[in-house]
């Protein structure tokens, strides 16, 4: 089968979260024969750029996976707020004629964002079309469903509450819903990496049936090693977050929660990138300060994770928002580490049961973090009870086959839809 992967970022230049995920799968697809490959965007791509109107695109290969990366030639201003971007429509369809990408079984839009125009070009080609949802982008411009408080919010309500909240036009969310809808009728199936996600979605009003739920695979080869200590009564206990260091990621709350805990056998080790950030990074930075407790040591190459969680006794992932999945928590499972998490995370709820195989607090709770925290490092025996019953997360391999059975079902689908049944 020919596929082509659209996606919003990818390697080199984007590696983390959702560019994993595709290059995850593509190489896994390739790997069970399919023939691949990605169309993606490059936002500072700059050395080879072939022209084509007012956009310019590239062709390289990255761990065999063949990738085309096109941009605007100047930055669009609204091109992450646009579900669709007519602006370069027509440089896109010579785009895909030029590099026949449209000589593909079918299209996987892992991301819409800045891709949801080549999903109206395959659909004309009746070219079956598969979109994943990995956040909520397409009903929040904002994608996290945050407040600029940081508060929780529960969708658009029509526009409404993106007007009052964010500042947002009510005739620009109008018109980004209705092109929202119109990008969901365009997908042939929907998937979503967890049922959090098809119950925001649903309540939303996007209930299709179409909308299917399929757990992130973890690629098992770049894990060396499980986490095989053994806590006992005295140890010193460590606690980890692993993962970006964003604002929305609750590594605050996290900081916070530890200093309301006077034990002296604890200590929280902060593994991770701040991107875009960086303010976030130096409060992080600066309150941690207070505590010797505490050690930040900032990014890490991916190839080292093993090497890091076989130190660690225990993740913490504090989020703040509804969590779409949590790669980084299934890692933590992946090398055996038990896992503490807020109960907005996706994969906490798909796979953590309180007290069993990891702990579950109250989402910006840092008091009920804080009683969690205490309570294992008085007792870090509780930690080796965890541990027996924490059950690998899937691998890749697993949510390959999920999808093969999808796309092999996507043609009889896309035939019943075009002959009115």
């Amino acid at each position: 089968m020919r596929i082509l992967y659209a996606i919003h970022e990818f390697f080199p230049e984007f590696y983390t979260g959702t560019a994993r995920v595709g290059l995850y799968l593509a190489k896994q697809m390739q790997k069970m024969g399919h023939q691949v490959k990605v169309l993606t965007y490059g936002l500072t791509e700059k050395d080879g750029l072939i022209p084509i109107g007012d956009l310019c695109y590239k062709k390289y290969e990255y761990e065999s996976i063949q990738i085309i990366s096109l941009r605007h030639k100047n930055l669009y201003p609204q091109i992450n707020f646009n579900i669709f971007c007519y602006d370069v429509e027509d440089e896109i369809r010579q785009l895909v004629n030029l590099e026949s990408l449209d000589d593909v079984d079918l299209l996987h839009i892992i991301h819409p964002l800045r891709m949801g125009i080549v999903s109206k070009i395959f659909n004309e080609k009746n070219i079956p079309i598969i979109m994943t949802l990995t956040d909520y982008w397409t009903v929040c411009p904002r994608v996290q469903l945050l407040k600029p408080n940081y508060s929780l919010c529960n969708g658009p309500d029509g526009g409404e509450t993106c007007s009052e909240m964010c500042g947002y036009a009510k005739e620009e969310m109008a018109n980004r819903l209705r092109d929202t809808k119109s990008l969901f009728d365009l997908a042939d199936i929907i998937t979503v990496p967890s049922n959090l996600v098809k119950h925001i979605f649903d309540i939303n009003g996007f209930n299709d049936e179409k909308i299917k739920v399929v757990n992130h695979g973890l690629n098992y080869e770049y894990f060396t090693s499980k986490n095989i200590k053994k806590p006992t009564d005295n140890d010193l206990v460590t606690f980890a977050y692993i993962g970006p260091i964003l604002k929305h990621k609750g590594v605050h709350i996290l900081i916070e929660a530890f200093s309301k805990i006077r034990l002296s056998n604890i200590r929280l080790v902060i593994y991770g990138h701040y991107f875009h950030e960086r303010s976030y990074f130096e409060h992080i930075q600066k309150i941690s300060d207070k505590d010797n407790r505490i050690k930040i040591f900032g990014r890490f190459n991916y190839d080292d994770l093993s090497e890091i969680y076989s130190s660690v006794d225990i993740a913490v992932f504090p989020s703040i928002w509804y969590e779409t999945y949590c790669i980084a928590l299934t890692e933590a499972t992946a090398h055996k580490v038990p896992v503490i998490a807020a109960n907005t995370i996706g994969a906490a709820l798909e796979y953590i049961k309180d007290g069993v195989n990891g702990f579950i607090f109250e989402m910006g709770n840092d008091k009920k973090l804080a009683d969690v925290i205490e309570l294992i490092g008085k007792d870090p025996t509780i930690i080796s009870r965890l541990k027996k019953n924490v059950s690998y997360p899937p691998r890749i391999e697993e949510e390959a086959f999920q999808y093969d059975l999808i796309y092999k079902g996507a043609g009889p689908t896309i035939r019943k839809k075009k002959n009115g049944k």
